[in-house]
């Protein structure tokens, strides 16, 4: 596993961190080794494989199993399902060739990479997102974000989804995060959902309209290197720099502020904008809005929820908007999904709005439908 601090390690195929997707590490093979880590592990691995006529060996001291393909075998899936989960936890098991000969050497080199088999099995589920982006199987889709003054469509927010290898289903940005945090492999799909947005551009307009692309601080150690890619992409795209903004997501959980503000630094070097995300009344998030200075801030769409109800937030609200243009940043409104929650936000002052209201996530993007309520805001503040 590589540590998200370990520092860059560049080679001719690219960064080791950013830029490759490595193969799976014991996690390939027709075999499964078994290797209970006690007596009693093992007299219940035995009967629970006897009781289910599933045929196993014994290979200096450890059993094997016949699986076929590793990852979508039945007989795994007939282990995950009898095998209870603190019984897992007490055996080791590794895939291997069960081609390659039994000597003391090949055994101790496949056994090396054996893990409790509940991660194992933990693992094995999400093993679709490494194929997912060795086989380019990601695209992006576009979320318009609204002028609030006049609902003019000011930019797009490049959001990551990708097809399962083996469904074709679409799936979300959430699942796909989660299942490459667990391959650790979030610094490898931080690389290529910006290089995929960047691609999937080529649709867009950029004479008038901005692409905002999310990007993980953590995941960023050396900005020269770590962002050399993106920056070659936009290029090879015909993206103009100043067109594009970096959003920081979760804000609420940077902790290295030296290593964001090299990043912020390098992006403004060569022209493009800044966006924190997930701005709040929290403490954190307003200090980040000072250190950092960003050219938009994102409103908290569970603040933009609750400032259609509540008197308080509504306050908060105006509190957050005042503060940004103090510091002269502009404000987008984040999860607007009612005409009234639009309606709060105009009031408040916010500079564009974003939700389903108006559009949902799509490529090639939707139209944007300004509700029958929306007014200029001249006309809101008359109101």
């Amino acid at each position: 596993m590589r540590d998200v601090h370990e520092s860059c390690s560049h080679t001719e195929e690219g960064c080791l961190r950013c830029e490759v997707v490595p193969a799976a590490t014991g996690k390939s093979g027709d075999t499964l080794l078994l290797a209970p880590l006690d007596c009693a592990a093992r007299e219940a691995l035995e009967r629970i494989l006897k009781g289910g006529r599933i045929d196993s060996r014994e290979t200096r001291g450890m059993l094997e199993i016949d699986c076929g393909s590793a990852v979508s075998s039945s007989t795994v899936d007939w282990l995950k399902a009898r095998l209870p989960s603190t019984l897992q936890d007490r055996i080791k098991g590794v895939f291997f060739d069960g081609a390659l000969a039994r000597t003391a050497e090949s055994m101790l080199a496949i056994f090396i990479h054996a893990e409790p088999l509940s991660t194992l099995f933990d693992v094995l589920d999400v093993e679709w997102a490494r194929t997912a982006l060795l086989e380019d199987r990601l695209f992006s889709v576009y979320h318009p974000i609204v002028d609030a003054r006049d609902g003019s469509t000011f930019a797009h927010e490049a959001l990551i989804r990708a097809r399962h290898p083996a469904t074709g289903d679409v799936v979300g940005a959430q699942q796909l995060i989660y299942a490459c945090e667990r391959l650790n492999l979030h610094n490898a799909l931080d690389q290529c959902a910006r290089v995929t947005a960047l691609k999937d551009a080529r649709m867009l307009d950029f004479t008038k309209r901005k692409l905002f692309m999310n990007f993980l601080p953590s995941s960023i150690y050396e900005p020269e290197v770590c962002l050399r890619t993106t920056m070659a992409a936009a290029k090879e795209c015909g993206v103009p720099l100043d067109r594009l903004v970096f959003e920081v997501i979760e804000t609420e959980q940077i902790s290295n502020m030296d290593g964001l503000r090299r990043v912020v630094e390098y992006y403004r070097k060569n022209g493009a904008g800044i966006a924190l995300d997930d701005i709040s009344s929290g403490f954190a998030s307003l200090q980040y809005l000072a250190d950092i200075m960003p050219d938009y801030a994102k409103i908290d769409r569970h603040l933009i929820a609750s400032a259609g109800e509540s008197d308080s937030a509504r306050h908060t609200l105006d509190s957050l908007v005042g503060l940004a243009r103090k510091l002269s940043v502009k404000v987008v409104a984040e999860g607007i999904e009612t005409p009234h929650q639009m309606r709060v936000c105009q009031e408040a002052g916010v500079d564009y709005m974003q939700g389903f209201l108006f559009a949902r996530p799509a490529a090639p993007p939707e139209a944007v439908r300004l509700p029958d309520s929306f007014h200029a805001v001249g006309e809101v503040v008359a109101a």
